[in-house]
């Protein structure tokens, strides 16, 4: 997020108003998969995700829907931050009901998301070590 000034602005105060997400890719004894995830910066707190086989635009919307379901976005005024493709991911959900409920992309700059996925892949790289012995 940034402020009036163009610097980085993290912050919250109000519970989801700012929210970040990512996706992340976690490699499995079968394949590939993706992982997305919503995260309210006010709380730090994970309030939405979704897990597939393929990174498709339904994909995030799972785990946005997810976090609007459990009343963790703000009802007007939401910004949404993430790195998701916004030519690919915005014209693709223009119609979709989280865009009338005032929830705006804003691309890149999701550090807060990121530090997060690298949380989720060492717990995944731990628990293949246990896996393994």
């Amino acid at each position: 997020m940034l402020d009036q000034h163009g610097n980085r602005d993290f912050t919250a105060v109000v519970p989801g108003t700012k929210l970040v997400g990512d996706i992340t890719y976690l490699k499995t004894g079968s394949g590939w998969l993706y992982l997305a995830t919503v995260i309210v910066l006010a709380t730090r707190m994970v309030v939405g995700w979704s897990m597939s086989s393929n990174m498709r635009t339904q994909l995030i919307i799972d785990a946005m829907t997810m976090a609007r379901t459990h009343g963790r976005l703000a009802t007007d005024g939401a910004i949404f931050h993430s790195d998701y493709a916004e030519e690919s991911v915005k014209p693709s959900m223009g119609n979709h009901p989280l865009w009338f409920r005032g929830l705006e992309p804003i691309p890149r700059l999701n550090v807060f998301a990121i530090s997060v996925n690298r949380a989720v892949e060492a717990c995944l790289r731990q628990a293949a070590r246990w896996l393994l012995r």
